[in-house]
């Protein structure tokens, strides 16, 4: 079953599968090409968790008038 993007939980199982591949590969060049991208997909499990925390503990980035979307360039 697919996990949300939006889901640590989907980054890190696609990590252990280009890792898994990682192991397999033939050259050097290959498995660390993997193994980068494993990494990413790590850094991405990370920042998902720490996105996830930040919404439900209410702590999200606000501009100026309080409101949660960038200020528009309209002029009056």
């Amino acid at each position: 079953m697919s996990k949300s993007l939006y889901s640590a939980e989907h980054w890190r199982m696609r990590a252990q599968k280009i890792m898994a591949m990682a192991h397999k590969a033939r050259s050097r060049e290959e498995r660390d090409a993997l193994i980068g991208i494993a990494q990413d997909y790590e850094r991405l499990a990370l920042q998902t968790e720490k996105s996830t925390d930040l919404l439900k503990s209410g702590q999200t980035k606000r501009w100026v008038d309080g409101s949660l979307k960038p200020p528009t360039n309209e002029r009056a």
